[in-house]
């Protein structure tokens, strides 16, 4: 004959100290947590994959994880020395191209505008392609996975045009 957990164990001289059972908002707030969880590790990874890939994510979780094992002032010189080069680097010759050609046409008293001309693809795997323009005459071409990346290319396109001038 089967005994229920709380008559076995009061059989065997214990009271049964914790509740069993969930209600209605404890239920939610479970449900809740586990899809908010799935949510952002999803999004997370999707960010993560378009801006710099599986190296990237696994060098940024180590250099956090030092930070978070150690401490933020023990590890800031460390990654700061162990970065610098890539760091000066960037200084050097950034990758904002949108930056650049609007300060090199701004000299000039020109501003520059940017024209999503072609967006295809399904939802996961759109393609855009931008036009760089200055008053209406294209002045740079560029085509990227985000609206983003196409106009940066775009800017890139027109400030090589630009040199080549």
């Amino acid at each position: 004959m089967a005994q229920s957990d709380t008559e076995q164990l009061h059989a065997l001289g214990y009271a049964q100290e914790l509740r069993r059972g969930m209600r209605t908002f404890s239920n939610f707030a479970v449900s809740f947590t586990i899809i908010s969880i799935l949510s952002g590790c999803l999004t997370l990874f999707y960010f993560a994959m378009n801006t710099g890939g599986p190296a990237v994510m696994t060098l940024g979780w180590l250099v956090l994880s030092l930070i978070f094992a150690a401490g933020y002032d023990k590890t800031a010189p460390v990654v700061v020395q162990a970065f610098a080069a890539q760091v000066e680097e960037a200084l050097q010759s950034p990758d904002d191209f949108k930056s650049l050609l609007q300060e090199k046409l701004a000299r000039r008293g020109d501003v520059v505008e940017y024209v999503i001309v072609r967006e295809e693809g399904p939802p996961h795997a759109r393609s855009f392609e931008s036009v760089a323009q200055v008053e209406g005459e294209e002045i740079g071409r560029g085509a990227g996975k985000s609206k983003k990346s196409a106009e940066q290319s775009a800017a890139l396109a027109a400030l090589t045009a630009m040199d080549n001038d």
